[in-house]
């Protein structure tokens, strides 16, 4: 019990994951705020799923308020990954301020304590917007990484349905990097989380995760999510694929059975 606040702890958790269940995630800001007391008891249920979840998931286009909170979210979230976990695309799409004695990194609450569940499933077309605004307005050595590791050529080739079906190639290669983009940041920001209760993951993400499992104490539940566009093909339609395409949909099938 903190000498400066007369309630039990259990009793002031009892309130707070009641202000968790309304999701008045302003009431438990100003909490952390108050004092140590009100902030170490509030940051695990600031940090659960069902807080978190709502900020990082649904749809936002490039030039509203929720894609720029969504950003500052995911670099505050990015500073206690360990490096091994961030992928290249990451570091150029979310590129970390370089660390030093003029520069320390940053405080921030160490949400991998506390998390229970990190997902990015709703996430449709958000980092498409990211694409965007980067292609625009690009971020000193993303151009570069781009080009350099063929991520548009792979695009393509993995997305052999949308050029069937007549789209643009800058939205497929935008659908290909939302994708992959959704993919790494919850490959990452499951790195370090210890409470993890519910994986949700990318299907074809899976392999990554088979040698990791062991790390989730207290897993209860996995739920994969459909992140390609794969599904039995009308004929019309596969009509349209190059021999070669028509062979790497039928792989796509595959791993998906």
């Amino acid at each position: 019990m903190s000498t400066t606040f007369p309630l039990p702890l259990e009793c002031l958790q009892l309130v707070i994951r009641h202000l968790a269940t309304l999701e008045d995630s302003n009431t438990l800001a100003t909490l952390l705020r108050a004092n140590k007391y009100f902030c170490s008891a509030t940051l695990p249920f600031l940090y659960e799923g069902p807080l978190l979840l709502p900020v990082l998931n649904g749809k936002c286009s490039k030039k509203c308020y929720a894609l720029t909170r969504r950003l500052h979210l995911i670099a505050t979230l990015l500073i206690g990954v360990p490096e091994a976990f961030l992928s290249e695309l990451l570091k150029v799409t979310f590129p970390r301020e370089p660390v030093s004695e003029e520069n320390p990194l940053p405080l921030f609450a160490p949400y991998y304590s506390f998390v229970t569940e990190v997902s990015f499933a709703q996430c449709h077309q958000v980092f498409e917007a990211i694409f965007d605004c980067v292609i625009r307005q690009p971020e000193p050595g993303f151009v570069e990484y781009f080009v350099m590791s063929e991520l548009e050529e792979r695009f393509i080739a993995e997305d052999p349905l949308a050029r069937a079906d007549g789209e643009d190639e800058w939205f497929i290669v935008a659908y290909g990097y939302d994708r992959q983009v959704a993919a790494d940041l919850t490959w990452a920001l499951y790195s370090n989380a210890e409470h993890i209760k519910t994986l949700t993951i990318p299907l074809s993400d899976i392999e990554r995760y088979l040698q990791q499992l062991q790390r989730f104490k207290i897993l209860t539940t996995i739920t994969f999510h459909l992140d390609g566009r794969v599904f039995d093909l009308e004929e019309s339609l596969r009509s349209e694929l190059t021999t070669q395409e028509s062979a790497g949909f039928d792989i796509l099938l595959e791993n998906r059975a």
